[in-house]
């Protein structure tokens, strides 16, 4: 956790360009990862079994993903499970975490308005969004970060096709 508060604090007080980009595309990916194992306990706990995720292997060194390299001891799949339930249960704030991300996020619209890099960002702060979720407040809160008529007004054919995207995925959610 305390890499993930790292980055996120890091990101909330950069007005670098690259940075921002950087830092979102980093908790992006911390993110991913803590998802992946969390889906993995639905699959132990129905008897699936473990898979390990493509190109998650323990190396000699002990590496793993959750683990930062903070030890040199390898950990097994149920203690990855673990751990990523606890983090994602008692240890992210994903409401801080979608407003610092998306405060930072809605300034590069303007400046990095490439497809490619429009739509991950768009992926970015849908990931989070989806996380919120679960509450209506913390939802409403989001929405009301995302400023979707500021982000209209910009007018971009990207950002309004990303934009709907992510909506639409939302509303699948």
């Amino acid at each position: 956790m305390y890499y993930f508060n790292m980055v996120l604090d890091s990101l909330e007080n950069t007005t670098d360009y690259v940075l921002i980009y950087e830092y979102a595309t980093c908790i992006h990916e911390m993110l991913k990862e803590i998802d992946y194992w969390v889906k993995q306990s639905s699959q132990v706990t129905a008897g699936a079994g473990l898979v390990k995720p493509f190109g998650a292997s323990k190396t000699s060194t002990g590496g793993n993903l959750l683990d930062f390299g903070l030890s040199d001891q390898a950990i097994d799949g149920e203690d990855q499970i673990k751990m990523s339930i606890e983090i994602h249960q008692n240890g992210i704030n994903y409401l801080r975490t979608f407003q610092v991300v998306c405060q930072k996020l809605s300034g590069l619209f303007n400046s990095f308005n490439v497809p490619n890099l429009v739509w991950k960002m768009v992926n970015f702060l849908a990931f989070i969004l989806e996380k919120n979720t679960e509450s209506a407040v913390q939802l409403i809160e989001c929405l009301k970060q995302l400023n979707i008529i500021k982000l209209l007004n910009l007018n971009s054919e990207q950002v309004h096709d990303a934009l709907i995207d992510m909506l639409k995925q939302l509303l699948a959610h």
